[in-house]
Protein backbone atom coordinates (compact mmCIF):
# COMPACT_ATOMS: atom_id res chain seq x y z
CA UNK A 1 0.00 0.00 0.00
CA UNK A 2 1.49 3.12 -0.60
CA UNK A 3 0.77 6.13 2.01
CA UNK A 4 -1.83 8.51 1.04
CA UNK A 5 -0.26 12.06 1.56
CA UNK A 6 -2.37 15.55 1.29
CA UNK A 7 0.05 16.46 -1.22
CA UNK A 8 -0.70 14.12 -3.47
CA UNK A 9 -3.93 16.34 -4.57
CA UNK A 10 -1.01 19.34 -5.98
CA UNK A 11 0.19 17.00 -8.41
CA UNK A 12 -0.68 17.68 -11.70
CA UNK A 13 -2.60 15.76 -14.31
CA UNK A 14 0.63 16.19 -16.67
CA UNK A 15 4.17 16.85 -15.66
CA UNK A 16 5.20 20.05 -17.44
CA UNK A 17 8.45 22.27 -16.77
CA UNK A 18 7.60 25.30 -14.44
CA UNK A 19 9.77 28.62 -15.53
CA UNK A 20 11.24 30.13 -12.33
CA UNK A 21 8.04 33.05 -11.65
CA UNK A 22 6.29 30.34 -11.15
CA UNK A 23 7.79 28.06 -8.85
CA UNK A 24 6.52 30.39 -5.84
CA UNK A 25 3.40 29.37 -5.07
CA UNK A 26 4.31 25.41 -5.95
CA UNK A 27 6.66 25.69 -3.00
CA UNK A 28 3.90 28.24 -0.38
CA UNK A 29 1.70 25.42 -0.86
CA UNK A 30 3.70 22.34 -0.15
CA UNK A 31 5.46 24.45 2.61
CA UNK A 32 1.42 25.03 3.53
CA UNK A 33 0.59 21.23 3.74
CA UNK A 34 3.63 20.01 5.40
CA UNK A 35 4.16 22.38 8.26
CA UNK A 36 7.02 24.45 6.83
CA UNK A 37 8.46 21.12 5.20
CA UNK A 38 9.51 20.08 1.67
CA UNK A 39 11.67 17.82 -0.23
CA UNK A 40 13.25 18.18 -3.60
CA UNK A 41 11.84 14.82 -5.04
CA UNK A 42 8.29 16.14 -4.22
CA UNK A 43 9.57 19.65 -6.13
CA UNK A 44 10.53 17.42 -9.06
CA UNK A 45 6.93 15.31 -9.34
CA UNK A 46 5.11 18.32 -8.97
CA UNK A 47 7.20 20.14 -12.11
CA UNK A 48 9.81 22.10 -10.94
CA UNK A 49 12.47 22.06 -12.81
CA UNK A 50 16.09 21.22 -10.87
CA UNK A 51 17.75 24.28 -12.00
CA UNK A 52 14.67 26.02 -9.98
CA UNK A 53 15.26 24.13 -6.60
CA UNK A 54 18.89 25.02 -6.92
CA UNK A 55 18.15 28.83 -7.30
CA UNK A 56 15.62 28.67 -4.34
CA UNK A 57 18.37 27.28 -1.86
CA UNK A 58 20.37 29.72 -3.29
CA UNK A 59 18.62 32.63 -2.52
CA UNK A 60 17.44 31.29 0.55
CA UNK A 61 14.31 30.83 0.20
CA UNK A 62 14.39 27.19 0.65
CA UNK A 63 16.80 25.82 4.16
CA UNK A 64 18.68 22.92 3.87
CA UNK A 65 17.86 20.94 6.83
CA UNK A 66 19.04 17.09 5.46
CA UNK A 67 20.28 16.27 2.17
CA UNK A 68 17.21 16.53 -0.33
CA UNK A 69 14.97 18.36 2.57
CA UNK A 70 13.99 21.97 3.13
CA UNK A 71 12.41 24.34 5.16
CA UNK A 72 10.72 27.19 3.44
CA UNK A 73 11.69 30.37 4.34
CA UNK A 74 12.75 29.61 7.77
CA UNK A 75 14.26 26.81 10.11
CA UNK A 76 12.38 27.51 13.35
CA UNK A 77 10.33 24.48 12.82
CA UNK A 78 7.34 22.91 15.07
CA UNK A 79 7.37 19.71 16.27
CA UNK A 80 5.74 18.34 13.79
CA UNK A 81 8.10 20.11 11.43
CA UNK A 82 10.97 18.04 12.34
CA UNK A 83 8.86 14.86 12.13
CA UNK A 84 7.93 15.79 8.41
CA UNK A 85 11.36 16.37 8.04
CA UNK A 86 12.75 12.97 8.80
CA UNK A 87 9.37 11.52 7.03
CA UNK A 88 10.59 12.97 4.00
CA UNK A 89 14.42 12.15 4.38
CA UNK A 90 13.63 9.00 4.02
CA UNK A 91 11.80 9.37 1.04
CA UNK A 92 7.79 8.29 0.26
CA UNK A 93 6.23 5.76 2.06
CA UNK A 94 7.74 6.57 5.14
CA UNK A 95 6.29 6.77 8.59
CA UNK A 96 6.74 8.27 12.18
CA UNK A 97 7.41 4.96 14.01
CA UNK A 98 8.59 3.00 17.29
CA UNK A 99 9.40 5.04 20.64
CA UNK A 100 8.82 8.71 18.30
CA UNK A 101 5.49 7.45 17.37
CA UNK A 102 4.56 6.09 20.66
CA UNK A 103 5.18 9.47 22.12
CA UNK A 104 3.10 11.28 19.55
CA UNK A 105 0.13 8.75 20.43
CA UNK A 106 0.54 10.33 24.40
CA UNK A 107 1.75 6.45 25.26
CA UNK A 108 5.03 7.83 26.49
CA UNK A 109 5.94 11.15 28.52
CA UNK A 110 9.68 11.49 26.94
CA UNK A 111 10.28 11.79 23.37
CA UNK A 112 13.64 9.58 22.72
CA UNK A 113 16.63 11.54 21.46
CA UNK A 114 16.36 10.57 17.66
CA UNK A 115 13.13 10.66 15.73
CA UNK A 116 12.35 6.97 14.70
CA UNK A 117 10.81 6.32 11.49
CA UNK A 118 9.97 2.97 9.02
CA UNK A 119 9.75 3.21 5.44
CA UNK A 120 9.16 0.59 2.91
CA UNK A 121 12.19 0.54 1.17
CA UNK A 122 16.18 -0.47 1.54
CA UNK A 123 18.63 0.53 4.33
CA UNK A 124 19.20 4.62 4.76
CA UNK A 125 21.07 6.59 7.21
CA UNK A 126 20.18 10.21 7.88
CA UNK A 127 21.65 12.41 10.98
CA UNK A 128 19.29 12.65 13.73
CA UNK A 129 17.23 9.54 12.61
CA UNK A 130 16.68 6.25 13.20
CA UNK A 131 15.24 4.35 10.15
CA UNK A 132 13.83 0.98 10.68
CA UNK A 133 12.05 -0.59 7.27
CA UNK A 134 9.10 -2.89 6.58
CA UNK A 135 8.36 -4.74 3.44
CA UNK A 136 4.86 -3.01 2.57
CA UNK A 137 2.35 -0.84 4.87
CA UNK A 138 -1.36 -1.89 5.58
CA UNK A 139 -4.04 0.60 5.59
CA UNK A 140 -4.42 0.08 9.23
CA UNK A 141 -1.55 0.25 10.09
CA UNK A 142 -0.85 4.15 9.44
CA UNK A 143 -2.76 7.08 10.36
CA UNK A 144 -2.38 11.01 9.76
CA UNK A 145 -2.23 12.92 12.83
CA UNK A 146 -1.61 16.98 11.88
CA UNK A 147 -1.00 15.79 8.72
CA UNK A 148 2.11 14.00 9.47
CA UNK A 149 2.04 10.00 8.69
CA UNK A 150 2.99 7.65 11.47
CA UNK A 151 2.08 4.60 12.85
CA UNK A 152 -1.16 3.50 14.09
CA UNK A 153 -1.64 3.31 17.72
CA UNK A 154 -1.39 -1.00 17.18
CA UNK A 155 1.27 -1.16 15.36
CA UNK A 156 3.56 1.86 17.26
CA UNK A 157 2.67 -0.51 20.14
CA UNK A 158 3.68 -3.92 18.54
CA UNK A 159 6.83 -2.22 17.26
CA UNK A 160 7.67 -0.39 20.47
CA UNK A 161 7.79 -4.06 22.07
CA UNK A 162 11.25 -4.45 19.68
CA UNK A 163 12.93 -1.57 20.91
CA UNK A 164 11.42 -0.78 24.62
CA UNK A 165 12.27 -2.46 27.96
CA UNK A 166 9.71 -4.59 29.16
CA UNK A 167 8.63 -1.88 32.44
CA UNK A 168 8.56 0.60 29.48
CA UNK A 169 5.81 -2.27 27.63
CA UNK A 170 3.78 -1.97 30.82
CA UNK A 171 3.55 1.39 30.81
CA UNK A 172 2.60 2.31 27.30
CA UNK A 173 -0.33 -0.48 27.62
CA UNK A 174 -1.17 1.31 31.13
CA UNK A 175 -1.35 4.77 29.34
CA UNK A 176 -3.16 3.30 25.97
CA UNK A 177 -5.84 2.08 28.97
CA UNK A 178 -6.12 5.50 30.30
CA UNK A 179 -6.54 7.38 27.54
CA UNK A 180 -9.12 4.92 26.60
CA UNK A 181 -7.47 4.25 23.10
CA UNK A 182 -8.89 1.49 20.80
CA UNK A 183 -5.97 -1.81 20.71
CA UNK A 184 -8.83 -4.05 19.37
CA UNK A 185 -6.46 -4.41 16.30
CA UNK A 186 -3.69 -5.32 18.36
CA UNK A 187 -3.63 -8.85 16.68
CA UNK A 188 -4.19 -8.22 13.28
CA UNK A 189 -1.27 -5.92 13.76
CA UNK A 190 0.97 -8.22 15.19
CA UNK A 191 -0.08 -10.84 12.10
CA UNK A 192 0.57 -8.59 9.46
CA UNK A 193 4.75 -8.53 10.95
CA UNK A 194 4.66 -12.40 11.28
CA UNK A 195 7.67 -13.67 10.98
CA UNK A 196 9.73 -10.69 12.46
CA UNK A 197 12.95 -11.31 14.75
CA UNK A 198 14.43 -10.02 17.65
CA UNK A 199 12.55 -9.78 21.26
CA UNK A 200 9.56 -8.05 20.37
CA UNK A 201 7.17 -11.02 19.82
CA UNK A 202 7.97 -12.75 23.15
CA UNK A 203 8.12 -9.53 25.19
CA UNK A 204 4.56 -8.35 23.79
CA UNK A 205 3.00 -11.78 24.93
CA UNK A 206 4.30 -11.53 28.08
CA UNK A 207 3.09 -8.12 28.40
CA UNK A 208 -0.36 -8.81 27.42
CA UNK A 209 -0.14 -11.85 30.02
CA UNK A 210 0.53 -9.23 33.04
CA UNK A 211 -2.37 -7.17 32.12
CA UNK A 212 -4.51 -9.88 31.60
CA UNK A 213 -3.35 -11.18 35.03
CA UNK A 214 -4.34 -7.50 36.54
CA UNK A 215 -7.27 -7.30 34.59
CA UNK A 216 -9.58 -8.41 37.32
CA UNK A 217 -12.65 -5.61 37.35
CA UNK A 218 -15.35 -5.96 39.91
CA UNK A 219 -18.24 -4.22 39.97
CA UNK A 220 -18.70 -1.61 43.00
CA UNK A 221 -21.21 -3.91 44.82
CA UNK A 222 -18.77 -7.06 44.09
CA UNK A 223 -15.80 -5.25 45.59
CA UNK A 224 -17.53 -4.22 49.15
CA UNK A 225 -18.88 -7.74 49.43
CA UNK A 226 -15.81 -9.13 49.12
CA UNK A 227 -13.94 -6.64 51.71
CA UNK A 228 -16.74 -6.99 54.11
CA UNK A 229 -15.87 -11.09 54.16
CA UNK A 230 -12.31 -10.88 53.63
CA UNK A 231 -12.44 -8.28 56.81
CA UNK A 232 -14.89 -10.88 58.80
CA UNK A 233 -12.45 -14.07 57.80
CA UNK A 234 -9.42 -11.60 59.18
CA UNK A 235 -11.30 -11.40 62.51
CA UNK A 236 -11.13 -7.73 62.05
CA UNK A 237 -14.38 -5.17 63.26
CA UNK A 238 -16.30 -4.24 60.20
CA UNK A 239 -15.74 -0.69 58.59
CA UNK A 240 -18.88 1.67 58.07
CA UNK A 241 -19.57 1.20 54.13
CA UNK A 242 -19.68 4.53 52.05
CA UNK A 243 -18.97 6.62 54.81
CA UNK A 244 -18.29 10.46 54.67
CA UNK A 245 -15.00 11.65 54.61
CA UNK A 246 -14.68 15.99 54.59
CA UNK A 247 -17.83 15.90 52.14
CA UNK A 248 -16.69 13.07 50.05
CA UNK A 249 -17.46 8.94 50.23
CA UNK A 250 -14.94 6.77 51.32
CA UNK A 251 -15.63 3.39 50.20
CA UNK A 252 -14.95 1.26 54.11
CA UNK A 253 -13.71 3.54 57.37
CA UNK A 254 -13.17 3.33 60.59
CA UNK A 255 -14.32 7.04 61.59
CA UNK A 256 -13.43 6.70 65.62
CA UNK A 257 -9.37 6.38 64.79
CA UNK A 258 -9.89 8.25 61.13
CA UNK A 259 -8.63 5.15 58.86
CA UNK A 260 -9.96 3.93 55.61
CA UNK A 261 -9.71 1.54 52.62
CA UNK A 262 -10.51 2.73 49.03
CA UNK A 263 -11.12 0.18 46.18
CA UNK A 264 -9.76 1.12 42.57
CA UNK A 265 -11.87 -1.04 40.25
CA UNK A 266 -10.54 -0.18 36.91
CA UNK A 267 -13.70 -0.37 34.88
CA UNK A 268 -14.88 2.87 37.44
CA UNK A 269 -11.66 4.65 37.82
CA UNK A 270 -10.54 5.01 34.13
CA UNK A 271 -10.22 7.96 32.10
CA UNK A 272 -7.53 11.01 32.89
CA UNK A 273 -10.74 13.35 34.53
CA UNK A 274 -11.14 10.48 37.10
CA UNK A 275 -8.05 10.04 37.57
CA UNK A 276 -7.49 13.49 38.49
CA UNK A 277 -10.85 13.48 40.61
CA UNK A 278 -9.41 10.39 42.57
CA UNK A 279 -6.14 12.09 43.56
CA UNK A 280 -7.75 15.14 44.31
CA UNK A 281 -10.17 12.95 46.97
CA UNK A 282 -7.46 11.51 48.31
CA UNK A 283 -5.70 14.61 49.26
CA UNK A 284 -8.61 16.56 50.90
CA UNK A 285 -9.25 12.86 52.73
CA UNK A 286 -5.66 13.02 54.19
CA UNK A 287 -5.77 16.84 54.73
CA UNK A 288 -8.69 16.04 57.08
CA UNK A 289 -6.61 13.82 58.94
CA UNK A 290 -7.85 10.26 57.24
CA UNK A 291 -5.09 7.49 56.31
CA UNK A 292 -6.58 6.15 53.32
CA UNK A 293 -5.28 3.03 52.20
CA UNK A 294 -5.95 1.59 47.92
CA UNK A 295 -6.15 -1.96 47.03
CA UNK A 296 -7.27 -3.30 43.78
CA UNK A 297 -9.42 -5.78 42.58
CA UNK A 298 -6.81 -8.15 41.86
CA UNK A 299 -5.44 -7.70 45.50
CA UNK A 300 -8.95 -8.45 46.72
CA UNK A 301 -9.20 -11.87 44.63
CA UNK A 302 -5.26 -13.27 44.46
CA UNK A 303 -3.65 -11.63 47.65
CA UNK A 304 -6.48 -11.37 50.23
CA UNK A 305 -3.95 -12.41 52.97
CA UNK A 306 -2.25 -8.95 52.03
CA UNK A 307 -5.41 -7.05 51.76
CA UNK A 308 -5.87 -8.35 55.29
CA UNK A 309 -2.92 -8.26 56.93
CA UNK A 310 -1.81 -4.66 55.63
CA UNK A 311 -5.85 -3.44 56.95
CA UNK A 312 -5.11 -5.18 60.29
CA UNK A 313 -1.96 -2.71 60.69
CA UNK A 314 -3.60 0.26 59.61
CA UNK A 315 -6.67 -0.18 62.43
CA UNK A 316 -3.59 -0.98 64.41
CA UNK A 317 -1.70 2.31 63.60
CA UNK A 318 -5.56 4.19 63.85
CA UNK A 319 -6.14 3.08 67.31
CA UNK A 320 -2.68 3.93 68.58
CA UNK A 321 -2.68 7.46 66.98
CA UNK A 322 -6.00 7.80 68.41
CA UNK A 323 -4.78 6.91 72.07
CA UNK A 324 -2.08 9.43 71.41
CA UNK A 325 -4.32 12.11 70.64
CA UNK A 326 -6.43 11.58 74.13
Amino acid sequence: MRIPMPWHELRPSGVDSAPRSDAGPQIRALGALQHGVLARWQLLELGVPAHVVRYAVRSGGLIRLRRGVYAVGHAALSTNGWLMMAVLAAGEDTAVSHRTATHEHGLRVFAPALIEVTRAGGPLAIPGVTVHRTRAWHLDDVVLLDGVPITSVCRSIVDFADVGTAQALDSVFAQAEIRQLDVSGLDAAVERVRGRTGPGPARLREARERLAALGIVLTRSEGEELLRRLLDDAGLRPPQMNCDVAGDELDAGWPDVRVGIELDSWRYRRGRVRFVRDRAKLRRMTLAGWTILPFTGQELVHQPQLVAREAGLLLACGRAGSIRGR
